[in-house]
């Protein structure tokens, strides 16, 4: 073995250990509140967004070293015009990370600078240890958070508008299957309509080559549903009916597998049911019959049956399964409580119904899981979405607990800076779904014909 060699293996074994931090020297806050506060020996973790400063960076040793991963175009950090990817955030603001999650300590760094003048200094270097430069980043100044966020409270308030505006821009990012016209919808503002209206003749205009298979519909059907209740416009309810019989006639055994197929009955992963994007496509045809959609009772009882089978018996299996354990879902047990809305809404006996309580229960997963945020299958969002809006499901039979959970959970989910992912995070403050699938109780419908 050549000396060369030799010393390969040795930089191999030792640098790993000369550069890793023990993690109970780093924290000082004890257990984590968030089973994704980062691991303090782990190389490197990503921060995909930080905020409104408009940049990603990597976490890396000594733990937590800053460094810039990338920079987003026209954003804050690439308008200071001293920020690349590479470069070694030393402090920001005179302060350096430590003790505590860096996620939180990053988020309040954000809702200070949010809440004065908007201005965060960053010492950056080009190498770790080398000479620091400072670099102001400006970001938008929206007020302190109330002490009841997000209710009442001005700063959400502008959040909601900011990306409001932000969703009818020609060429925004919609989100998946273009559920951001969700959030459109949820704002309570009519002229937040035209564009959802204008959304609904694109999606008219491209047939059913938009709703490709069980995802989309589960994610972007909802939103033809609840603008045909908001509005009264019936120019959307053929596309509503046709939407409705592709998804019965993609059913198999009372769910649906990955983007259409079925080759077991058992997990999605292996051709079997996905309940991520099924148990939303039953809420897609409970709405679709309150529109008025025609549908064979034996279908929709057939399939709302197989669903209701998991409420109240633990997490929402992700296929054909026994129900599971624990405090990661992936939203399907939020999903799970409007499936149970709808159906509440479509039975005579409504709030005394079987599914009322069932909604109820699957909505109240929500509170104990808020520590599992940002985890599962996907490594989160599609959870943040659906638990989040859960929680508003219960305002009117558990009022208090319900609010004191809001409030609490804001001094701790503001960790993401809620003017990221507001869709998420202030679900319970604008209830992205204002009736329909979401509402609690349903109201007869306004418009179209009562349901059977």
């Amino acid at each position: 073995m050549t000396s060369n060699i030799r010393l390969l293996i040795l930089a191999a074994l030792l640098v790993p250990v000369a550069v890793q931090a023990d993690p109970a020297s780093y924290y000082t806050e004890g257990p984590a509140i968030f089973s994704t506060r980062p691991d303090a020996t782990k190389s490197a973790t990503n921060l995909s967004r930080v905020g409104p400063i408009g940049m990603s960076i990597d976490l890396i040793q000594p733990a937590f070293t800053m460094k810039i991963k990338s920079i987003e175009k026209g954003s804050p950090a690439e308008t200071s015009g001293a920020l690349r990817p590479g470069q070694i955030i030393e402090t920001v603001n005179g302060k350096k990370l430590a003790d505590i999650n860096p996620y939180v300590q990053i988020a309040n760094w954000i809702a200070e600078a949010e809440a004065t003048d908007g201005k965060l200094v960053l010492a950056v270097a080009e190498k770790p240890g080398g000479p620091t430069t400072d670099v102001t980043v400006s970001i938008p100044v929206l007020g302190a958070y109330s002490a009841t966020w997000p209710l009442d409270c001005p700063k959400s308030d502008k959040i909601v508008r900011n990306f409001t505006e932000y969703l009818k821009q020609p060429g925004a990012d919609r989100g998946f299957g273009d559920i951001g016209m969700l959030f459109l919808l949820s704002t309570g503002d009519d002229k937040d309509l035209e564009t959802v209206k204008a959304w609904t003749r694109e999606v008219m205009a491209k047939g059913m080559d938009r709703f490709p298979h069980q995802w989309v519909i589960a994610y972007g059907g909802l939103a033809l549903c609840e603008y045909y209740l908001r509005t009264g416009d019936v120019e959307v309810l053929p596309m509503i009916q046709a939407v409705a019989d592709k998804a019965i006639s993609m059913e198999r055994f009372g769910g649906w597998g990955n983007r259409h197929p079925l080759a077991a009955v058992t997990y999605g992963g292996g051709g079997g049911h996905l309940n991520a994007s099924s148990t939303l496509c039953v809420a897609y045809l409970l709405l679709a019959k309150e529109c008025g959609a025609k549908m064979a009772d034996d279908d929709l009882n057939r399939i709302l049956t197989h669903f209701y089978r998991w409420a109240g018996r633990g997490n929402v299996p992700y296929g054909n399964n026994k129900p599971e354990s624990g405090l990661v879902d992936n939203g399907k047990n939020g999903q799970l409580a409007f499936v149970m809305a709808a159906a509440a809404g479509l039975t005579p006996n409504g709030e005394d119904s079987i599914y009322a309580k069932a909604r109820d229960t699957m909505a109240l997963y929500s509170f104990p899981s808020t520590g599992f945020m940002l985890h599962g299958h996907t490594g989160g969002g599609i959870g943040e979405i659906s638990r989040s809006n859960a929680m508003g499901l219960l305002t009117e039979n558990f009022p208090r607990s319900t609010a004191s959970s809001w409030i609490s959970g804001a001094g701790t989910t503001s960790f993401h800076g809620a003017s990221t992912v507001p869709s998420a995070y202030l679900a319970a403050r604008v209830m992205m779904f204002p009736r329909g699938v979401l509402a609690t109780p349903w109201a007869t419908p306004s418009h179209g014909k009562p349901c059977a």
